[in-house]
């Protein structure tokens, strides 16, 4: 006798009618909206702390820019006059011209010292971990701190650096009170203080880079700078995106090491966005100003951020 599940030609017709049997499309639904909702129960302190201390800021630094605003006198809106005098201020940019040139510089280069410092110490040399320390111990020192040791070293009249000169018949050169000489001084504290954590981040990419790519290449007669060029840069793009994109965004917000070392001089040769705004905000109270900048500098960065990401990823992929 012929079963009726076989005659209708369709097994599962009668175990998907079963009331105590859910269809596998349901039950895949109420699984996945069930770990949907878990997942929001774990991320939720988190998003809660993000609002708090992203967001909200944001959003009250957004409506700030439309705003004349002291401490002194209560806020009153005028739209996009705050804007206006922004982009019609050469202060403002000469400010973004010498961050792009500081952000620029120290990007390009930093990347090219920490990521050949890596790539040395991952050869068998004596000492390696005792060189990793040395590179890496500036890294420990606050910027504030770092500043004040360059300040120092940098002194024109009594500083170790123009004595060594001066004792070798050089002239002595004014590091942080001449304008052609002031941004790359503060480029040599900023490499100084970074360039060890950034070694680190590659030292661990070139570790997970697979020994038979190594191997490949040797067989296939490559050379070191071939080898480097199509092994070694391929395997590591990830750590050269957070690399890439932390340096960026860090150099374009420098504050500190113009602040302590020049206050922004001479003749605002080192005066970068930031130290900028806090000029505007709280020596000037100009307020409103201050977060019209601000929320200009924060565009650029997320546009800045989401070019490299997808730049990034499609060469990733």
């Amino acid at each position: 006798m012929t079963s009726p599940l076989l005659s209708s030609g369709r097994p599962h017709a009668a175990r998907a009618q079963d009331p105590a049997v859910p269809a596998p499309g349901r039950r895949r639904l109420g699984l996945d909206a069930g770990k949907r909702r878990a997942g929001l129960k774990f991320v939720a302190p988190a998003l809660v702390l993000l609002i708090i201390l992203d967001v909200a800021p944001i959003l009250t630094e957004l409506f700030y820019s439309f705003t004349k605003f002291s401490l002194l006198k209560p806020a009153h809106l005028v739209g996009f006059a705050e804007y206006e005098a922004l982009f019609s201020d050469p202060v403002f940019w000469h400010s973004v011209l010498r961050t792009f040139y500081f952000a620029g510089v120290l990007v390009v280069v930093g990347i090219a010292v920490s990521l050949g410092v890596a790539v040395l110490l991952t050869q068998t040399i004596i000492g390696t971990t005792f060189y990793r320390i040395v590179i890496f111990l500036p890294q420990t020192v606050s910027y504030a701190a770092g500043a004040l040791i360059w300040v120092w070293l940098f002194n024109p009249t009594s500083g170790p650096i123009n004595t060594l000169i001066s004792s070798l018949g050089g002239p002595s050169i004014g590091w942080l009170s001449s304008p052609g000489i002031a941004m790359p001084s503060l480029l040599i504290v900023s490499l100084w203080r970074d360039t060890g954590y950034y070694m680190l981040v590659f030292l661990a990419a070139l570790a997970n880079v697979p020994t038979e790519l190594y191997e490949a290449a040797h067989l296939d007669g490559a050379g070191s700078i071939r080898t480097f060029r199509e092994v070694v840069l391929p395997s590591i793009r990830p750590a050269m995106l957070f690399v890439l994109l932390t340096w960026t965004l860090g150099a374009l917000q420098m504050f500190t090491q113009a602040y302590v070392m020049t206050n922004g001089g001479p003749g605002n040769a080192t005066l970068s966005v930031v130290l900028d705004i806090y000029k505007e905000g709280f020596q000037d109270l100009s307020l409103g100003y201050a977060s019209a900048e601000s929320f200009v500098v924060f565009l650029f960065c997320l546009v800045l951020s989401l070019v490299y990401v997808r730049w990034f990823r499609t060469r990733i992929d």
